[in-house]
């Protein structure tokens, strides 16, 4: 008759340390998957010591675009960019710490130091007094971009934006994740595992009611998500938002650039009402309220945030 096999503590403490090799080893080669699939499309400044991946498309009147949390310049080359840059120089951003932009050494991931780094941005590349277009988070690095340089833009155009601290529910909620250590070992451990068996729900709620193209993964960059260092970027900005939020809603009044703000009623992410409300603060806000849209307004009704840039930049477009 066998005897059961006895492990020791050191056994187990060791399995479980094999256990935990193979799972990171797995993700970085899933990381490499993912960038292989969706390499960079654009170029690169260098910006105190970080790359910062850009995309600058077409010629005319300037209009800088930023993306939410967890995206990417795809989410504007899949939709919006090529029609607008047929009449504009579109300049796509991926965030500091986002796509291929690293984030600079010293620099946080509040909003307010991503809108220094987007203006750092605009004067290398020589842009004079652009639009600013920017979603969700983008949004309100935006508008911390208009409260510090309102010399250095000339509107905002603002889709879905956040503008005052709020609890985030599923799917957002699983971005908060204040301890360092913690969002590195969820990186580079179960958080890609648990993102790729929930991403089906994960994007149907961001893109409700609406759904998500079939090619968002390569074409609209989600792959992107897949990687311990982009998962930790997204940590750190969740974790930043609401105090960058709580200072930025106290300047809302002061921040006296044109701005035009397209808000998808649907939108199952942010609340429409508390964010609207906010915006209302706004001096020189025109706000368009979009009835059947969802959160993702660049896919939901790019023909509404393309009218709206272009509005934005036309010479007979009357101050609000």
């Amino acid at each position: 008759m066998r005897r059961p096999v006895a492990f020791s503590a050191a056994a187990v403490a060791g399995l479980m340390v094999v256990g935990l090799a193979i799972l990171v080893f797995s993700n970085l080669a899933e990381a490499r998957r993912a960038e292989a699939a969706v390499p960079a499309v654009g170029e690169f400044l260098t910006i105190d010591g970080a790359r910062i991946h850009y995309v600058d498309l077409g010629e005319g009147p300037p209009v800088v675009m930023l993306h939410g949390l967890a995206g990417n310049v795809r989410n504007y080359t899949q939709t919006v960019a090529n029609e607008l840059a047929r009449t504009h120089r579109v300049i796509l951003i991926d965030r500091p710490g986002s796509g291929y932009s690293e984030r600079p050494d010293g620099t946080t991931a509040s909003i307010q130091s991503q809108a220094e780094v987007v203006h750092r941005v605009v004067e290398e590349l020589g842009l004079q007094r652009p639009v600013i277009v920017g979603h969700s988070l983008g949004g309100a690095v935006a508008l911390a971009y208009a409260a510090r340089y309102p010399e250095d833009l000339s509107r905002l155009v603002l889709l879905a934006p956040a503008a005052t601290p709020f609890e985030p529910g599923p799917p957002v909620d699983r971005f908060e994740v204040d301890s360092a250590f913690m969002r590195t070992a969820l990186a580079y451990t179960v958080a890609i595992p648990a993102s790729k068996r929930s991403g089906p729900e994960t994007l149907r709620i961001i893109f409700s009611p609406q759904s998500p193209p079939e090619d968002l993964g390569t074409a609209g960059g989600a792959l992107l998500s897949r990687r311990p260092g982009q998962i930790i970027a997204n940590f750190e900005d969740m974790s930043a938002l609401n105090d960058g939020l709580s200072a930025l809603t106290a300047e809302l009044p002061t921040i006296r650039t044109p701005t035009t703000v397209l808000f998808g009623l649907k939108d199952a992410i942010l609340d429409p009402q508390a964010h609207l409300d906010a915006l209302r603060r706004l001096p020189a806000a025109t706000i368009e309220e979009l009835p059947g849209a969802g959160h993702m307004l660049m896919y939901a009704d790019p023909d509404a945030v393309i009218a709206a840039v272009r509005t934005a930049t036309s010479p007979d477009t009357p101050e609000p």
